[in-house]
């Protein structure tokens, strides 16, 4: 989230609410009390151990891979460990690592055209999971 402007953190909650439709319990990272711009107070230790807990305890994670970021390779591996499903994601045009691609936790890439495809192709997949 270090980097995530409002339109990122617009498109998390988008995705939040189509999880809703086919989850239980729904984590967004900047409505959780440890946004760099809103909670700064937090410290980096208790961010990793929030984010850790999260993490370990998640069914699916839908990740945000067209921007190369430290936390998101964190935490792609934590869920790796943990057993996890993960469902990575990026616009059309950007680049993304093989690393995070070759990850066998990934379940499904979605490189989406715009953010109404993202959200549908998303969906898509929610919906094949269940």
């Amino acid at each position: 989230m270090t980097h995530a402007g409002n339109e990122q953190k617009e498109i998390y909650e988008e995705i939040a609410g189509l999880c809703r439709e086919f989850c239980g319990d729904v984590y967004v990272p900047h409505l959780g009390g440890t946004d760099p711009v809103k909670n700064p107070e937090v410290t980096a230790f208790n961010v990793w151990q929030k984010n850790f807990k999260i993490v370990s305890e998640s069914d699916l994670l839908i990740v945000y891979a067209g921007e190369p970021s430290l936390g998101v390779g964190a935490e792609l591996e934590m869920a790796r460990i943990a057993g996890n499903k993960i469902i990575l994601w990026w616009f059309k045009g950007e680049k993304v690592s093989r690393f995070a691609r070759g990850n066998p936790a990934v379940v499904k890439m979605i490189e989406a055209e715009n953010k109404k495809d993202l959200f549908e192709l998303i969906k898509i997949a929610l919906r094949d999971m269940n």
